[in-house]
């Protein structure tokens, strides 16, 4: 991203804002000002999913991005289990927003969302110490998945029966990544050890339904936008017809010319007119 601005010499403006949230316990916390918990997410008609007072904060550079990163990993949830040190008991959303603006005063924006699902975990496999952890805790990160797992579901067979988006905060928050326009990128973690076998299975089976998913990439525009888009449209229509009225009355013209026909003075063919 930086290095594609760095190289721009069309006098474009660049805005670059970053944001970090989790979701624990299916509640959104910001991860950039611990003061912020449990979070609305509401949807805009023509502007997608957002969360209201999320702090977003603007970088100019891979180290600024990374400084946020590394500051909001710094108070999300983790805790060891048996089958991980370093488990994480959130799912996070990481996200880049970048808005360009041209000389002219057209605005694009767009958005990276970078997301780390907490993995599914058996409640019988989360114990450290003898001492079993919260299992509404563990419930939830499952119970989220499985949610994830149905929404990519219902997308990958192509069907056009409702999309259950709504039953988790994690499928609502990632319905404009993964149910609307854009490109998403899988990654799956899985264990080399043969004690988790059916959670590796697990997770592959998820992959190979998110890769049936098929979208098509197109611009979202704001209510405005469509607007200056409809109004710009008319005008354009507006000047071909125009232009096609003045090659039609040329001929006209040039026709009555060829046939020696005097064209009368526009003061007389108002004045006959009347």
């Amino acid at each position: 991203i930086f290095e594609q601005i760095g190289e721009r010499a069309d006098g474009w403006t660049f805005t670059i804002e970053a944001s970090y949230l989790e979701i624990y316990m299916e509640n959104v916390n910001d991860l950039l000002d611990e003061t912020k918990t449990n979070l609305d997410v509401k949807e805009l008609k023509g502007s997608g999913v957002y969360v209201p007072g999320l702090t977003k904060e603007s970088v100019s550079s891979v180290d600024e991005i990374f400084e946020v990163l590394e500051r909001g990993d710094s108070i999300r949830k983790v805790a060891s289990t048996n089958m991980n040190s370093n488990s994480s008991r959130s799912h996070s959303v990481f996200s880049i927003y970048l808005e360009q603006k041209s000389p002219k005063g057209d605005k694009i924006q767009s958005q990276l969302n970078l997301v780390d699902l907490a993995g599914s975990e058996r409640l019988k496999q989360i114990t450290q110490g003898g001492m079993a952890r919260d299992h509404q805790e563990t419930a939830n990160i499952n119970q989220s998945l499985f949610a994830l797992s149905n929404v990519i579901s219902r997308l990958g067979s192509g069907a056009s029966e409702h999309i259950p988006f709504r039953d988790s905060v994690l499928t609502k928050l990632m319905m404009d990544a993964i149910g609307a326009n854009g490109k998403s990128l899988l990654i799956s973690c899985l264990s080399p050890s043969s004690r988790f076998v059916d959670e590796s299975v697990n997770t592959l089976a998820f992959a190979s339904k998110a890769a049936n998913i098929e979208k098509k990439d197109v611009v979202t525009l704001s209510p405005h936008e469509m607007e200056v888009q409809k109004l710009t449209q008319i005008i354009q229509a507006l000047r071909e017809e125009k232009d096609q009225w003045e090659n039609e009355a040329k001929l006209l013209f040039e026709t009555l010319k060829s046939n020696n026909i005097e064209l009368p003075s526009t003061s007389k063919f108002l004045q006959n007119s009347s």
